[in-house]
C-alpha cells in the first residue's frame, strides 16, 4: 500500500512537471522508471525547468496547466482530482487564495458532467475563497465568481448518485453562502436552500448548514417564507434528538439480549446502565446543530437571522432561539440522555416515558463546575473548538 501511494505521489509530480514543460512521459512506466525515487524527481531536466517557469510568473502557469489535468477525462481520477486541489491551495504574494483560481474552481463545481471528486475538490477551494473573503477579502468580486456555482452545487439529487458525496457537494455550496452571507445576491440558490432545509429525506447535518446559509443570506427581498423556514428549523432539530434518543433505545435493547436477560416471548429485564446510552460526540454534536440553528434565527447580535425577517411577529421565533441556546448549553456541559430529553422538553416535544424532572440526578446548570471530574481522553466541546464536522 505504501509502495502505491509513492507510485502515486511519483506519478503526479510527473504530471504537474512533464505537463508545464510539455514532456510527460508516454505512460504510467515510463513515468515510473524516470522518476522511480525521489532523488531522480529533484535531479531530471523537468524539475530544474518547472523551477525556472515559476520564477517566470509561475502561478498562472500552474493554474492554466492543472486545470487542464483536472478537465481531460482521460486522466486518471486520482490525477484530476489532486491537479484540481493543488488549484486550489494556490496563493497569491499576501497569502490569501489566488483570486484567478476562483473562476476556475467555480466552473469546475458547478459543471455536472464532471465526476463528483473533481466537484468536490475544487468546492472545497471555493469555500476557502469565500472564508478569505469574510475575513476582510473582496467580498464583491468573490461573489460575482462564485456565485453561478451555487445552484448547481445545491440541487443535486442523493437519489440519482452518491447521497454522501451529493451532501457534501451541498454543504460545501451551503457554507459559502453562509461565509458570503446577502453577498449571495441569488434568489434561486436561497430557494434550493431553503427546499434543503425543508426536505425531510436529505441528511440531518446539510439540512441545519441549510439553516445556517439562509440565516445569514437571506433578506427581505429574498422571497424566502421565514415564517416556515423557522419552523423547518425546529423540525429538523427536533429530528436529530428523536434519532439518537430512538438509538439509544435500540442499543439498550441490545444489551439487555447480549447479557442474556431477555426472554422469548416476554419482556427483557432491566440492564445495567451504567454505560452511556448515546456517545459524548454524538450529544455534542446535537449540541452544536442546535447552537447553528439558534445563530440562524436569530445572530448573537440580535440583529440577523430569519427572525429579522418576520418583522411584529418575530417574538416566538426569539423565543425558540433562545430555547434552542440553553438546550445546546445544557448538551455541552452534560453530554448524556438526560439532556437530550431535556433539549426536547426545551423544545416542546416532552418524551413519552420519560422520568419526570423532578426524579431525575440534580447537577450544576451549563457554565458551573462539574461535580466530578470528567473521564479522560473526553472528546473536546464543541464550543471550544468549533465543529466537529469541520468548517
Amino acid at each position: 500500500m505504501r509502495d502505491t501511494r509513492s507510485r502515486f505521489r511519483c506519478l503526479f509530480l510527473v504530471l504537474l512537471v512533464g505537463g508545464l514543460c510539455g514532456s510527460v512521459p508516454a505512460s504510467a512506466q515510463d513515468a515510473a522508471a524516470k522518476f522511480s525515487t525521489w532523488t531522480k524527481v529533484e535531479a531530471a531536466v523537468e524539475t530544474r525547468d518547472y523551477k525556472d517557469k515559476l520564477r517566470d510568473g509561475g502561478a498562472k502557469t500552474v493554474l492554466d496547466t492543472m486545470a487542464a489535468v483536472a478537465r481531460d477525462g482521460d486522466a486518471e481520477r486520482v490525477v484530476r482530482v489532486n491537479a484540481m486541489l493543488l488549484v486550489a491551495e494556490l496563493r497569491a504574494k499576501d497569502n490569501r487564495p489566488l483570486p484567478a483560481a476562483a473562476p476556475v474552481l467555480a466552473a469546475a463545481a458547478s459543471d455536472v458532467r464532471q465526476p463528483l471528486e473533481v466537484r468536490i475538490a475544487a468546492a472545497a477551494g471555493l469555500a476557502r475563497h469565500a472564508e478569505a473573503a469574510k475575513a476582510g477579502g473582496d467580498m464583491d468580486a468573490i461573489a460575482k465568481a462564485v456565485g453561478p456555482a451555487l445552484v448547481p452545487m445545491l440541487t443535486g439529487d442523493p437519489k440519482t448518485g452518491p447521497a454522501a458525496a451529493i451532501d457534501w457537494l451541498a454543504g460545501r455550496g451551503l457554507a459559502i453562502m453562509q461565509a458570503l452571507g446577502p453577498k449571495t445576491g441569488s434568489k434561486e440558490a436561497l430557494a434550493a436552500a431553503d427546499r434543503i432545509l425543508g426536505d425531510g429525506s436529505r441528511s440531518i447535518d446539510v439540512r441545519v448548514r441549510a439553516a445556517a446559509a439562509l440565516g445569514a443570506a437571506a433578506t427581505a427581498n429574498a422571497g424566502v417564507d421565514a415564517a416556515r423556514a423557522v419552523e423547518s428549523v425546529r423540525g429538523v432539530t427536533i429530528t436529530g434528538l428523536e434519532a439518537d434518543l430512538a438509538a439509544a433505545e435500540r442499543l439498550r435493547m441490545e444489551r439487555r439480549v447480549a447479557g442474556g436477560t431477555g426472554q422469548p416471548g416476554g419482556q427483557p429485564a432491566a440492564a445495567p446502565n451504567n454505560e452511556p446510552t448515546i456517545p459524548t460526540l454524538a450529544c455534542r454534536r446535537n449540541a452544536w446543530r442546535l447552537a447553528v440553528c439558534a445563530d440562524a434565527i436569530e445572530g448573537a447580535d440580535g440583529a440577523a437571522g430569519l427572525a429579522s425577517l418576520l418583522g411584529n411577529a418575530a417574538a416566538p421565533a426569539k423565543e425558540l432561539a433562545a430555547s434552542l441556546r440553553k438546550a445546546a448549553a445544557g448538551l455541552d456541559a452534560h453530554p448524556d440522555e438526560q439532556s437530550v430529553v431535556e433539549a426536547l422538553e426545551k423544545l416542546g416535544k416532552p418524551v413519552a416515558g420519560a422520568a419526570p424532572a423532578a426524579n431525575r440526578p440534580a447537577r450544576p446548570a451549563a457554565g458551573e463546575p462539574p461535580q466530578e471530574e470528567p473521564p479522560k481522553g473526553d472528546p473536546a466541546s464543541p464550543f471550544d473548538t468549533g465543529s466537529p464536522f469541520g468548517p
